[in-house]
């Protein structure tokens, strides 16, 4: 009897025209719960709604704010005489509040009840609100955008400088053992490059830390994303990543028959690298897809890959590294290189005089530590100096050729010439340096001649200079320049 009487009060309480008969069936939900009136205030930085209910007193009422189907706040309060108004929290002056329509909603929940409360199910009401203009929409959906890209190019990027670190290494590994030369000494050099690598204070995990918590300012600094399905995938790029990179630790002691460090063992299970790249792709190619950019292939040429390719009159199109050169003529001879993964392919005359002589090499070069054309110019002068002995510069200039494979349809580079002796021979040397989008790779011509035969040899290594290119390729190298 005492709930009975509960239940009339209740009912006695609601407003005029607004009552309702538990046992009835409920009128359309829109004329118990409505959102009448939405807002936000710019210098308080908050959001509010009021509205109506024809519930009971003190029924609680959620107001939520919901942007791009994700809700970012939520506030209640109860009704009072039939009517409600709530004010959620300040966002505050480091949030920054992006321009769009965001949903206003409020809603009856059980949950938000007393236990013994009888209120009717599926109240749900709301009212969109646009903040700032569509233009200002329009900039902003750029803005975050483009951030999001620079994060995942970031990732993109240290995912390139371990797989070629960690690969080099490995394939050291490999051909000393394979040569029966794998001495102690060797393992601890090897162990030690790769060390030296990914320490925090070294590089890799440095730059990791780096780039997470970048990434952990940004989110800290908007309110609601235009994008957080692509938020999510990068937040799960980052944790992949790591574990991917701390793989190689494992498949690089296992190699040298070493321990993992007790420091490294103490961070966590070691997972099979090859499952968690292909968890790492799935993320990525999401990131891709949501922000509908076209997606880049993380996996860089391999260059312990054999070479190969293919012949057409007298032109070698390469389809293991991708570039395109042309020897002189049919007295040319294209021979493929395996001994050294830098080194792809020789060109050669058929006179074995003239091939004594003169001849030309392709080489491509990965530089991890890199990070624009000035670094590789000093890189390929360096590499050039410690490669040959008395090594005297002759001339170098930075240039510039078309190529619409570029971004800008120009590709840079750089061509070098200097001198060098050995064994009481004096040669002289052009390289012919090509530059890949993210400036950590270089495709070079390199042709080398006797000083006083230069002059012989000069117009054929020009035309192969002028013949070389960089292929289009479904490899991240030339999407983004820097």
């Amino acid at each position: 009897m005492r709930h009975a009487r509960l239940v009339v009060l209740a009912i006695l309480l609601l407003p005029a025209g607004r009552v309702w008969a538990q046992a009835d069936t409920p009128p359309p939900a829109q004329t118990q719960l409505t959102v009448d009136d939405v807002g936000f205030d710019e210098k308080g930085g908050k959001f509010w709604l009021a509205g109506s209910a024809a519930v009971v007193n003190d029924t609680v009422v959620c107001g939520s704010v919901i942007f791009a189907g994700v809700p970012g706040q939520f506030v209640r309060g109860p009704v009072t005489d039939g009517a409600y108004k709530l004010e959620f929290e300040p966002i505050g002056e480091r949030k920054w509040v992006l321009a769009g329509s965001y949903k206003i909603q409020a809603e009856v929940r059980q949950e938000d009840q007393a236990p013994d409360a009888q209120i009717p199910a599926g109240l749900v009401a709301f009212r969109d609100i646009q903040i700032g203009t569509p233009e200002k929409q329009a900039e902003q959906v750029a803005k975050i955008k483009a951030q999001l890209l620079e994060f995942t190019e970031n990732c993109r990027r240290l995912f390139l400088d371990a797989e070629g670190k960690a690969s080099y290494i490995l394939l050291g590994i490999d051909r000393k053992k394979k040569a029966g030369k794998l001495t102690d000494a060797d393992k601890g050099k090897y162990l030690d490059a790769w060390a030296d690598f990914a320490g925090v204070e070294r590089y890799w995990l440095g730059t990791y830390n780096r780039v997470r918590m970048g990434y952990e300012d940004y989110i800290n600094s908007i309110y609601l994303s235009y994008y957080p399905n692509v938020e999510q995938s990068f937040r799960a790029v980052l944790e992949t990543l790591e574990k991917w990179f701390y793989s190689y630790w494992h498949d690089i002691c296992t190699a040298l028959d070493q321990p993992i460090p007790q420091d490294i063992q103490e961070r966590g299970q070691f997972f099979d690298r090859i499952s968690v790249e292909g968890s790492l792709a799935t993320s990525v190619n999401e990131i891709y897809a949501a922000l509908q950019v076209q997606s880049i292939n993380w996996h860089p040429v391999t260059l312990w890959d054999s070479e190969d390719g293919s012949i057409v009159k007298n032109t070698y199109t390469s389809k293991t590294t991708t570039f395109e050169v042309t020897r002189p003529n049919d007295q040319w001879d294209f021979k493929i290189l395996s001994e050294d993964p830098v080194l792809r392919l020789k060109i050669t005359p058929h006179d074995a005089i003239r091939e004594a002589r003169g001849h030309a090499e392709v080489e491509v070069k990965d530089f991890p530590d890199s990070t624009g054309p000035k670094d590789l110019v000093d890189l390929v002068e360096m590499t050039a100096h410690d490669r040959f002995p008395s090594y005297k510069k002759v001339s170098g200039k930075s240039i510039s050729v078309p190529d619409p494979n570029f971004p800008g349809g120009s590709r840079p580079g750089y061509d070098l010439v200097f001198q060098y002796e050995s064994n009481g021979i004096k040669m002289k040397v052009r390289s012919y340096e090509l530059f890949c989008g993210t400036f950590k790779r270089t495709y070079a011509v390199v042709c080398y001649a006797y000083q006083e035969a230069w002059a012989e040899f000069e117009p054929e290594f020009e035309g192969m200079c002028k013949s070389y290119k960089v292929l289009k390729q479904a490899l991240p190298e030339d999407e983004k320049p820097k």
